[in-house]
C-alpha cells in the first residue's frame, strides 16, 4: 500500500464520521422542536390548535413574551382533559362553562282526535268477497305444502267435528220445508166434559165431548220480505146434546215487502168464526115459550194492504182496510127463523200513522182510523137502518225494557154515528196493550188488552163497546212440561136509547160481563207426540133477565206435531 492509497482511505473514513455525525444532530433537532410544539399547544388551552409555526407571528411572539414573564394560560375546562384528543366546540376557550347538550328533534307527535282508531273492515263471512279470500287462502296452503317423499305412506287426517251445541228446545217441532217457507202443521184430539153445553142459565145436565182441532203456522226463510201465519179450526161434538155442536176457527197472516232500505209494502188479514149461544140478546124468538134450537154460525174476514216509508227517524205509512161480517139464521122451536142474515155488511177504511224513533228501544206514534159500514140491506131484522161512519184516534208507543219486557201500548177516543136517526152516536175511550214480560228463562207472562166496537141488532142499541183484559201466566217445569194459567174480564156495553127496558125491565143499562180462566199442562214424550190436559172455567153475569150462566170444561188429549 503506497502514501497516496493510504491518504484516500484516511479522507474517506473522516467523510463518512462527518456524515454520520450531521444526520445525528439533524435528528435530535428535528425531535427537540416536536417537543415544543407539543408543550406550547398544550400550554395554549386549544383542542387541535395550529403549531405555533403556523400562527401569525404577532401571535406567537406575545404568547412567548408571556411564557418567559411566568405569566400562567387560561385555565382549562372542566370537561377537557389534555391529551385526550377532544376539541371544543368551534374550536374555541371555554372559560369553565359546561357544554350544553344538543338538542334532538322531538318525534312527530301522533294525530288524535278523541276518538280510537277504527278496526279494520272485513267482509260478512256470507259475502261474495269473504268466500273468494277463502278460495284463494285454501289454494295458497295447497301450494306451500310440501308433498310427501316417494316411497313414504302418507297417514290420512281425519277431520275433527266439533259437537252441536244444545238445543234450547229439544222438544220444539222441526217444520217441514217447502222451497223457502217452513210449515208446522198439527192435529189434535181431547175428549171430556162440560157441564153447561148450552149456556143457559140453568142446565139440565152436562154433557161428554169430543173435540179435534187442525192448524198450523208458516214461517219465510228469506233474507229480505217477511211473511208469517198461524190458523186453527176446531168443532166441538156434545154427545148427549146435538144441538149445540158448534165450530170454530181463528187465523192471521202479515207479510211484508222491502222495495228500498226505507220503503216496504205490507199486506195480511185475520179471519175468525164463532157461535152465537142460545141465551144471547141477539136472538130474539118474538115468543116466550120458544127458545133456540140452534146457534147460529157467525164468521168475519178482514184485510189490509199498506206501504210505509222512513226519512231517518220519523216513518209514515198509510193502510187501506176491507172487511165482510155474515151471521147464520137462527131457528127457534115453535118453528119460526129469526132472519140474521139482513145484518150482514162490509167494511172499508184508512189508517194513516205517524211514528218517531226515540231510540231503537222506544218509538212513540199516533195514529187514526176513518172506516164505513154498509149492510147488504137497507133494514135490519128489526127495522133499523145499520149504515154508519165511523173515526178513531189513539196515540202509544211500541218499547223494549232492559230485554225483558217488550210490547206496544195506546189509548184513544172512538166515535161512530149511524145514518138512522133512532140511532144515538155511539162514542167512548178506547185501550189497546200487548205486552210481554220475560221474567226468567223458564217464565213468561203476557198481558193483553183491547176495545172493539161491534155491531148489534138488538132493538135502539147503536152498537155494543168491548173491552177486554188478560193475563197469561206461562212457566217451563221441564224441557218437556210446561203448564200455563189464563184469567180475562171482559165488558161488553151497549148504548141507546130505551135499551133496558126491553131486556131489564128496568131503567138498568144492557151491558155483560164476562169472567174465564184456564189451567193448562203440556208433557211432550217427543218432538211430534204432546199430551195435553186443560180446566176451564167460564162466568156471564149480564143484565138481561135469565141470561146469566156457568160452565166447568174439563179436556185431555193428544197432539200430532211435525
Amino acid at each position: 500500500m503506497g502514501p497516496g492509497e493510504t491518504w484516500r482511505m484516511a479522507r474517506n473514513a473522516a467523510l463518512g464520521a462527518g456524515v454520520a455525525a450531521l444526520a445525528l444532530s439533524l435528528a435530535l433537532a428535528a425531535a427537540n422542536a416536536q417537543e415544543a410544539d407539543q408543550d406550547t399547544a398544550a400550554s395554549s388551552g386549544l383542542r387541535g390548535a395550529v403549531a405555533p409555526q403556523m400562527r401569525p407571528l404577532a401571535e406567537r411572539d406575545s404568547a412567548l413574551a408571556a411564557a418567559r414573564k411566568g405569566q400562567t394560560a387560561p385555565p382549562l375546562p372542566a370537561t377537557y382533559s389534555a391529551g385526550s384528543g377532544d376539541a371544543p366546540p368551534g374550536s374555541a376557550i371555554n372559560y369553565g362553562k359546561a357544554r350544553k347538550p344538543a338538542k334532538l328533534p322531538k318525534p312527530n307527535p301522533p294525530v288524535r282526535n278523541g276518538k280510537p282508531p277504527l278496526p279494520q273492515l272485513e267482509p260478512y263471512k256470507s259475502s261474495y268477497a269473504a268466500k273468494r279470500q277463502a278460495r284463494q287462502r285454501a289454494l295458497d296452503d295447497r301450494e306451500t305444502q310440501q308433498p310427501p317423499p316417494t316411497g313414504i305412506a302418507v297417514v290420512p287426517t281425519i277431520p275433527f267435528k266439533k259437537a252441536k251445541p244444545p238445543e234450547a228446545n229439544p222438544f220444539e217441532p222441526t217444520g217441514i220445508d217447502i222451497g223457502s217457507l217452513r210449515l208446522r202443521p198439527y192435529v189434535e184430539g181431547a175428549f171430556g166434559y162440560d157441564t153447561n153445553p148450552g149456556r143457559v142459565n140453568n142446565p139440565s145436565k152436562g154433557s161428554t165431548l169430543g173435540r179435534v182441532d187442525v192448524g198450523g203456522s208458516i214461517d219465510s226463510l228469506w233474507s229480505v220480505h217477511s211473511l208469517k201465519g198461524e190458523l186453527r179450526a176446531g168443532y166441538a161434538d156434545f154427545f148427549n146434546m146435538k144441538n149445540v155442536d158448534r165450530p170454530d176457527a181463528a187465523g192471521k197472516i202479515d207479510g211484508r215487502i222491502d222495495v228500498t232500505r226505507d220503503t216496504e209494502f205490507d199486506y195480511g188479514g185475520t179471519v175468525g168464526v164463532t157461535t152465537i149461544r142460545s141465551g144471547s140478546p141477539e136472538i130474539q124468538s118474538g115468543s116466550a115459550t120458544a127458545v133456540s134450537t140452534n146457534q147460529p154460525i157467525a164468521w168475519n174476514a178482514n184485510g189490509y194492504v199498506g206501504v210505509a216509508q222512513r226519512f231517518n227517524r220519523l216513518e209514515l205509512s198509510l193502510r187501506g182496510t176491507i172487511g165482510r161480517a155474515e151471521t147464520g139464521n137462527a131457528t127457534f122451536s115453535n118453528g119460526t127463523t129469526q132472519q140474521l142474515s139482513l145484518n150482514d155488511y162490509s167494511t172499508v177504511g184508512v189508517i194513516p200513522r205517524v211514528s218517531y224513533e226515540v231510540s231503537p228501544l222506544f218509538k212513540p206514534f199516533v195514529e187514526a182510523t176513518i172506516d164505513k159500514r154498509v149492510y147488504d140491506s137497507m133494514y135490519d131484522v128489526n127495522g133499523y137502518m145499520r149504515n154508519s161512519q165511523g173515526y178513531a184516534l189513539r196515540g202509544g208507543a211500541t218499547f223494549e225494557i232492559d230485554g225483558k219486557l217488550k210490547g206496544e201500548a195506546s189509548g184513544g177516543y172512538v166515535e161512530r154515528e149511524y145514518k138512522d136517526p133512532r140511532l144515538v152516536r155511539l162514542r167512548g175511550p178506547t185501550f189497546d196493550a200487548a205486552l210481554i214480560y220475560t221474567a226468567t228463562p223458564l217464565t213468561t207472562v203476557t198481558l193483553r188488552g183491547s176495545t172493539t166496537v161491534n155491531e148489534t141488532t138488538v132493538p135502539n142499541a147503536s152498537g155494543a163497546i168491548a173491552r177486554r183484559v188478560g193475563l197469561e201466566i206461562q212457566h217451563d217445569l221441564l224441557r218437556n212440561v210446561r203448564i200455563s194459567a189464563l184469567g180475562a174480564y171482559q165488558v161488553t156495553s151497549y148504548q141507546g136509547e130505551n135499551v133496558s127496558t126491553t131486556y131489564t125491565g128496568g131503567t138498568t143499562g144492557l151491558n155483560e160481563r164476562f169472567i174465564t180462566g184456564t189451567v193448562k199442562a203440556e208433557y211432550s214424550l217427543t218432538r211430534t207426540v204432546v199430551v195435553k190436559a186443560s180446566y176451564a172455567y167460564e162466568r156471564l153475569k149480564t143484565t138481561v133477565q135469565g141470561s146469566d150462566y156457568t160452565a166447568n170444561i174439563f179436556l185431555l188429549g193428544l197432539r200430532l206435531q211435525r
